[in-house]
């Protein structure tokens, strides 16, 4: 009985071991078909393949353009001539040059506040206040270089403006009547930036700048007395007062123009000022 069990045993091992090689005996291998031969309709389409690449897949390679060429509606360089933004109406692009000339009526209000403690030959003090005489009309003239940008980058601008005036008059003095002549002399020098906006209306346009201002104002008043009356009086022939300011500050201004007649007239306006620290 045991002999039997064993053989039985013995049996089953030796078909386990035998069963598969008879199986790959008879099994051949298939080769599968070639992608090439099956219609296109049939060829497997991956589960993950995206939207642009499944409507790529039927377009030839042909019809695509090289990878080298930009879209179509990419912006171009900056700081290009824009036929929108740079009409042919407007000023030309680059450097320019402008002059004018403005009358003007000056006039100083508070002479006597120009004053101070001067100490005389004979050892007393006098607080010298000199009058002030009506100032000329005088002309200021302007200049103004600047460079402007295309595209309607605005421009970059430099200008001076400056005037000189005088004036002289008979005015009472402490020893009786005197002369008195005044002077006021001014220069501005300006650097900034302005923009021009044309969409007010269609005749409108508005230019804004903004920038800094130098200035240098001089002003002086001389009173002169004969010597006869001043020598009975208070000694004294010859007064005069010196106001001299250095100031530098911020400088702003708008200016609108109203076109007439295809724009070969206009109606300016302007407004102009700056806070001056010296």
């Amino acid at each position: 009985m045991a002999r039997s069990l064993v053989g039985i045993l013995a049996l089953g091992i030796l078909a386990t071991i035998t069963w598969p090689v008879a199986l790959a005996q008879t099994v051949e291998a298939v080769p599968p078909p070639a992608l090439s031969t099956l219609p296109r309709d049939d060829r497997a389409t991956p589960a993950t393949e995206s939207p642009l690449a499944a409507t790529l897949r039927d377009v030839p390679p042909t019809m695509l353009p090289p990878p080298a060429q930009p879209p179509a509606n990419i912006p171009g360089p900056y700081f290009r001539p824009d036929p929108l933004l740079d009409p042919a109406e407007l000023p030309p692009l680059g450097c320019y040059a402008t002059a004018e000339a403005t009358l003007l009526v000056p006039h100083i209000r508070y002479w006597s506040n120009i004053r101070g403690p001067v100490t005389l030959s004979n050892g007393t003090t006098d607080t010298v206040s000199v009058p002030g005489a009506h100032l000329d009309p005088t002309v200021s003239p302007a200049l103004l270089f600047g460079y402007r940008l295309p595209a309607g980058f605005g421009e970059f601008e430099a200008g001076y403006r400056g005037f000189s005036t005088s004036g002289s008059q008979s005015l009472p003095g402490p020893d009786g009547p005197s002369n008195v002549r005044s002077r006021l002399d001014m220069n501005m020098a300006d650097l900034g930036y302005a923009s021009s906006e044309f969409s007010l209306w269609p005749w409108l346009d508005m230019r804004w700048h903004i920038g800094g201002r130098f200035a240098d104002l001089y002003a002086d008043s001389r009173q002169t007395t004969a010597f006869a009356p001043a020598a009975a009086g208070s000694g004294v022939t010859d007064r005069h007062v010196v106001d001299r300011f250095y100031g530098f500050g911020p400088h702003f201004g708008l200016e609108l123009a109203y076109f007439l007649h295809d724009r070969d007239l206009a109606l300016m306006g302007r407004v102009d000022g700056s806070f001056l620290f010296g």
